[in-house]
């Protein structure tokens, strides 16, 4: 078992090589694209049923307050206004509405996906039917229990026990919450997620998300400067200040979920490793030729074999050429590795290896789906020769070309090097 430490250090690096805070922005903004759409389609589909025309108003409420919290009214007016305007599109119109809100639902599909690392896709067409039964039923599941709340409220208020009742009652929203986030965390992604890891992400993300919206309203209604500021405009910060919340809170549960089951089965990948690599050997001489051509040649230094993976960036690729380059694992007098490769006024012969960024963990054969595109890789390759050739010589290979290389490693001495 992995002891709390690990496993707060553990859930922290995850959440942060996935780059969650990004893509909950990112998700804020396919939302406010996506919202008049989403609930066009949701009271569309109620107004089919005539059994939730009571229970309209509270789903309205439950929206809303949801979505900004102390400004749920205004932002209320807006968005009927907007639907209204909406019954007036044409039949192009509308479909293209639909689309967008399918869209969104897309976006969280592929930002859960991320979290639990699964590259598979489903086909087209069951895509578009999982994306429209969660856009069709999800309204009737939250419309029924409103329905029943209300129905078990109208009971309670009868009774003698009216008072435990309805405070028993103030938990529904907060397990409606639980139970959608169970359920979204189980159902969206491509791989199978245990109810146990779900549950327990999803219980956090209600935590936070209950939690948040009460201290997000009283910060509103105690510090309302932001209406100094915006004026007339002040609710539309609001909305998104908030959405980007909550979307953060979906997704830390989603990656908590996922930690746990990565705790679970004892597969855990090592992200600090999952970067731009550097293969080096320690060499008396090398060279690479391409057809018959030597186009790179160095006495004693360093072989780089460097590999990029998709998510490497410009700050990843300084890292490591400062680490290259201040490696010690030349000898000193005492024959003890203490010296780098500057140190012995020695070269780098660089050498792209998109090879290296390979994941091997699974059959018996490679998979490069973490590799760099082409344009990424030569960029950063690049880069990575000039920041290192403003220190010491540099000669390289030829990109994305059959290159030949021939070394003699002195020791050997050889190692794998990430950032």
């Amino acid at each position: 078992m992995i002891d709390l430490k690990s496993f707060c250090t553990l859930f922290w690096q995850r959440f942060n090589h996935n780059k969650l805070t990004q893509a909950a922005g990112y998700l804020t903004y396919s939302t406010m694209l996506a919202i008049v759409p989403l609930i066009m389609v949701v009271f569309s589909i109620f107004s089919a049923f005539p059994v939730f025309n009571e229970v309209t108003g509270a789903l309205k409420a439950f929206i809303f307050t949801n979505f900004a919290p102390s400004a749920g009214d205004v932002v209320g007016q807006y968005i009927d206004e907007f639907v209204n305007n909406s019954k007036q599109m044409s039949a192009v119109g509308i479909i293209s509405l639909i689309v967008v809100a399918l869209m969104l639902i897309n976006s969280i599909d592929r930002t859960l996906n991320g979290i639990w690392h699964d590259t598979s896709t489903r086909p087209i067409f069951t895509s578009f039917a999982i994306y429209w039964l969660i856009l069709t039923l999800g309204p009737l599941l939250v419309g029924t229990s409103i329905a029943a709340s209300s129905y078990v409220k109208t009971m309670f208020e009868h009774s003698a026990a009216s008072s435990f009742g309805l405070k028993l009652l103030g938990f529904v929203p907060f397990l409606s919450t639980w139970f959608i986030f169970t359920v979204i965390y189980m159902v969206v992604p491509n791989k199978k997620v245990s109810i146990k890891h779900s549950a327990a992400g999803a219980l956090i993300a209600a935590v936070f998300f209950t939690l948040g919206k009460q201290a997000f309203a009283w910060y509103i209604v105690t510090f309302p400067s932001y209406q100094l500021i915006y004026g007339a405009m002040a609710t539309l910060p609001i909305m998104l200040l908030w959405i980007q919340l909550s979307w953060t809170f979906v997704l830390l549960g989603a990656q908590l979920a996922a930690v746990l089951a990565e705790v679970r089965s004892k597969k855990q990948i090592n992200y600090q490793e999952v970067t731009v690599i550097a293969l080096i050997q320690r060499v008396t001489q090398a060279k690479v030729e391409v057809g018959g051509e030597v186009v790179g040649q160095i006495g004693e230094g360093l072989l780089v074999l460097l590999g990029v993976e998709k998510d490497d960036d410009r700050q990843k690729a300084d890292k490591l050429a400062e680490k290259v380059l201040n490696y010690r694992v030349f000898s000193d007098a005492d024959n003890k590795m203490n010296l780098n490769v500057q140190q012995i006024d020695g070269e780098l012969l660089v050498v792209s290896q998109f090879t290296l960024a390979a994941d091997t963990q699974k059959g018996l054969r490679p998979s490069f789906s973490k590799g760099a595109p082409p344009p990424l890789a030569n960029e950063l390759y690049a880069y990575f020769v000039q920041k290192c050739g403003e220190k010491l010589k540099v000669e390289c290979g030829r990109f994305a070309a059959d290159m030949q290389v021939s070394l003699v490693n002195d020791g050997p001495v050889t190692f794998w090097l990430s950032c």
